[in-house]
């Protein structure tokens, strides 16, 4: 069915449950292959780029993508099954963190990746990366083999808000790399971890990447005195909501 499918319309992706995933769990293996099938033409015109790039800038080069499991795939195989490269960016940082964890004879450790978006972290032991079967991404599960990280929504560019009840929050939502924090200058306007730690004097003043990127302190300010203007309005709220319930 595939191959003919493939043959009758060549400019159409098409995923087997059975290339996919073939074990029984109905659900995941569904999902799992929904999820690839989606994610297919993405990777194919990523790959494709890359290639190109990789090819341009060093012509002997042996090129292969990380996959969720911590080894690495063809590009061939990745054009064809790019759910298993879901998380794979977080995979081998896990990776890494055990080859060094074996080096300095230090077995047993914590990992943390922070970005601008998230924070990942995993647990090794014995200097064995540790590997999940069946984990959700985004919401979604997934039927294969992944290194066991746990993720949340916690970064660098994690955005304050101050929700219905009045308290502030801190992400999920991100300002990402574009346009990034308030301080990059670069059109951002919400307040973000980074302005904070600009504001409050643990981020140096003479930029980024050893000054070649400038941090504004005066645009974290602004935005961190948004927020604090918020809380001010919503403090002020409920003082006079207090003495109206105390005077009647």
């Amino acid at each position: 069915m595939c191959a003919a499918l493939a043959e009758a319309i060549p400019t159409i992706y098409v995923s087997s449950s059975s290339a996919v995933q073939s074990e029984f769990r109905e659900v995941e293996r569904f999902s799992t292959t929904v999820l690839n099938a989606y994610l297919q033409p993405v990777m194919a015109e990523y790959i494709r780029e890359l290639e190109a790039a990789v090819t341009d800038a060093a012509p002997t080069a042996s090129l292969g993508l990380n996959q969720s499991s911590g080894g690495l795939m063809s590009l061939a195989r990745s054009r064809d099954l790019p759910i298993r490269t879901a998380l794979s960016g977080p995979a081998a940082g896990v990776v890494g963190a055990a080859h060094i964890a074996r080096q300095v004879s230090r077995p047993n450790v914590i990992t943390l990746d922070m970005g601008g978006t998230s924070a990942d972290v995993a647990l090794i032991r014995e200097a064995s990366v540790p590997i999940a079967f069946g984990p959700d991404v985004a919401g979604f599960p997934i039927r294969m083999p992944m290194v066991d990280v746990e993720t949340v929504g916690a970064g660098g560019g994690s955005i304050a808000w101050i929700d219905r009840d009045g308290l502030m929050k801190v992400g999920p939502q991100s300002a990402g790399a574009s346009p990034g924090p308030a301080c990059y200058g670069q059109g951002g306007r919400d307040a973000t971890v980074t302005d904070a730690n600009l504001f409050l004097g643990r981020l140096s003043q003479g930029g980024l990447l050893g000054g070649a990127m400038a941090l504004d302190l005066d645009r974290a300010r602004e935005a961190v005195e948004g927020i604090a203007q918020a809380l001010r309005d919503v403090c002020r709220a409920t003082g006079t909501g207090s003495d109206r319930y105390r005077s009647s």
